[in-house]
């Protein structure tokens, strides 16, 4: 490629990407010992914990899946996704679909799952029973292989659905220690075998999974010399989904997951994404999984993929 003279141009940007934007009925539970589930490798010592344990053991679902896919969403810390940048409720990150329906299910009113930890533990072990029953097979609670397989019945967006299912994966795979409002919860790690696919990306090793949400622009040499950083205010298949959504008019290049860099290109560089308002048509966003004003969500392999990430954009299109 030509190498351009133009200056070197990074934006960092929070959320919304404010700086680049600017330029142009249950009560909690009380706190319970220590539980597990029998031959469980999660433990934890307080109503997150018993939650899990309880639902877990009511629609026989694998307590670990429960506990992992809610680290890997939220890191068991119930909130709302940013709106108009990402998509999600909860502890699970929940959807707008997945809500309701366990709503109904549960005969539970959709805020109640919506913001409520253990009304939403509830409903994504009944989610993930149902699932499963649907597909003519329920398996036995210790086969966690069969039941990460109907994981993505818990997400709309089926290819968020495959994201969580990935995300819930690599958690299993390397446990996890955490403490949340004095909880304690942790799982020992295990291991399982991660596949990865990728259809058409610009960058080697990543997933591809295609926004609606673009300019079509066939970008050349010199055309781009800036890379706009940014946080997606929400979990990482929630971003996917919304990116994913035509009525969501927003999308970005690139995301990247918080637990292990794991990274999604739904944009081709050529193209025009929209993710930084008057800068789309220079520049390349990359999305990363987190929240602004939560620590945690800064991992070192985030960071590590997404430096990684940023070097071969900018070898790609010369920007120095």
């Amino acid at each position: 490629m030509r190498t351009t003279t133009r200056a070197t141009v990074v934006v960092v940007a929070a959320g919304a990407a404010l700086a680049v934007l600017h330029a142009c009925t249950r009560g909690p539970r009380d706190a319970v010992a220590r539980v597990s589930a029998p031959l469980s490798r999660f433990t934890g010592d307080g109503p997150t914990a018993a939650a899990l344990v309880e639902a877990s053991s009511r629609w026989q679902v694998p307590v670990e899946i429960l506990a992992a896919a809610a680290f890997s969403e939220s890191r068991f810390t119930g909130r709302d996704a940013e709106p108009g940048w990402s998509e999600g409720r909860g502890l699970y990150q929940l959807d707008a679909w997945a809500i309701d329906q366990a709503a109904v299910g549960l005969h539970q009113s959709p805020e109640d799952v919506a913001g409520q930890d253990d009304t939403q533990i509830e409903a994504v072990a009944y989610l993930l029973w149902r699932g499963a029953a649907e597909h003519g097979r329920v398996p036995s609670i210790d086969d966690l292989d069969a039941w990460l397989l109907a994981l993505p019945s818990v997400r709309a967006n089926r290819a968020a659905g495959v994201v969580l299912t990935s995300g819930t994966r690599r958690a299993l795979l390397d446990g996890f220690s955490v403490e949340v409002n004095g909880e304690h919860l942790d799982l020992e790690p295990d291991i399982y075998e991660i596949v990865t696919q990728a259809a058409r990306p610009d960058e080697a090793g990543v997933h591809w999974v295609e926004s609606p949400n673009y300019r079509d622009a066939s970008r050349q040499p010199g055309d781009v010399d800036t890379v706009v950083i940014h946080m997606t205010q929400g979990s990482y298949g929630g971003s996917i989904s919304w990116f994913q959504n035509p009525d969501a008019q927003v999308s970005s290049h690139y995301l990247v997951r918080s637990s292990d860099g794991d990274i999604t290109q739904m944009v081709e560089e050529e193209d025009v994404a929209w993710h930084a308002s008057c800068w789309n048509g220079r520049s390349i966003g990359i999305e990363h999984e987190g929240f602004i004003d939560d620590p945690q969500w800064f991992t070192e392999d985030m960071y590590r993929a997404s430096a990684a990430l940023t070097r071969d954009i900018c070898t790609r299109w010369g920007i120095p």
